[in-house]
C-alpha cells in the first residue's frame, strides 16, 4: 500500500481454495484468496462504518455479477470471508491502524 494517503483501503491476493476437476470438462475449481486491507489514522466511527459497508458488499451484494478488466469478462459467483474483520494493530512508523478482511471468490471467464 502507498505510503498515503493515510486513510486507504487496497485489495490483494492471497493463497485460495482448491476444490479438484469439474466432471464434465475435467477443468480445475479453484477460489482465488483475497485480503481486503483498510488503514486509518485515527480511531473515529468512520473506520467501523467503512468496514462495515465492506462487509456488507461482500456479504450480500456480490452475487453472480459480471465484472471486465480489459477486454475479458469475468463471472463472480460469490465473495466468501473466510474471517471476520482482524485488527492487525499498528504500522511501525506511521503508528496508522490496520484491519483486514480475507475471503475466496469463485469466479470464471465468460
Amino acid at each position: 500500500m502507498p505510503d498515503s494517503p493515510d486513510n486507504a483501503i487496497a485489495v490483494y491476493d492471497t493463497d485460495g481454495k482448491q476444490f479438484g476437476r469439474n466432471s464434465n470438462e475435467g477443468e480445475r475449481q479453484e477460489h482465488y484468496g483475497i485480503q481486503i486491507k483498510v488503514r486509518q489514522d485515527r480511531v473515529d466511527e468512520t473506520v467501523q462504518r467503512k468496514i462495515d459497508a465492506i462487509k456488507v458488499a461482500v456479504d450480500e451484494t456480490i452475487y453472480r455479477e459480471d465484472v471486465t478488466i480489459s477486454s475479458r469478462t469475468y463471472l463472480v459467483q460469490a465473495f466468501t470471508r473466510t474471517s471476520n474483520v482482524l485488527q492487525l494493530g499498528l504500522e511501525p512508523v506511521s503508528r496508522r491502524r490496520l484491519y483486514t478482511i480475507n475471503g475466496t471468490v469463485s469466479l470464471w471467464e465468460i
